[in-house]
């Protein structure tokens, strides 16, 4: 794995995204869309950004059933875990487009390996730990309880 890749893999690049701005603050250039925003480069280093300690990751098709049968509890225990640190990631397989965006997901945020071991598998998701990358289990449930406990546990 590239030192890129690496970076991007601990905590999905929030380190990046941070140099990136506390350079471009230095340099005087705007990173957002539209007028030129400057902002002291002391003040972008200090401001913290969130990481995430799981990652859950959806393998979902549209033609699934059960991907369908999880959509909904996988939302709803999203929406319980609001204020945890979790990311949900959806690598989707419907057609070839979307699976296309999905392998760019897969290669931006450094889980090649997760990509290619689950490729085209779908109606599940798996839980890995943001900082080792190691998954630490695996969903196959359409119970919104289940799925939530088993994210808790992991946190």
């Amino acid at each position: 794995m590239t030192r890129t890749k690496q970076g991007l893999h601990r905590g999905l690049g929030h380190g990046l995204i941070a140099a990136g701005l506390a350079g471009a603050a230095a340099l005087g250039v705007g990173v957002l869309s539209g007028p030129a925003v400057h902002a002291d480069a002391a003040v972008v280093e200090a401001a913290e950004v969130a990481s995430p300690k799981l990652v859950v990751v959806k393998f979902h098709a549209d033609w699934c059933g059960k991907c369908r049968a999880m959509e909904g509890p996988m939302t709803k225990a999203r929406l319980a875990l609001t204020e945890e640190p979790v990311l949900f990631v959806r690598f989707d397989f419907t057609d070839e487009s979307t699976a296309r965006q999905s392998e760019y997901l897969a290669s931006l945020t450094g889980y090649d390996s997760v990509w290619e071991t689950h490729m085209r598998k779908t109606g599940f998701s798996i839980l890995v730990d943001a900082d080792t990358g190691n998954m630490v289990a695996e969903l196959r449930t359409p119970d919104e309880a289940a799925i939530e406990s088993a994210i808790r546990e992991h946190l």
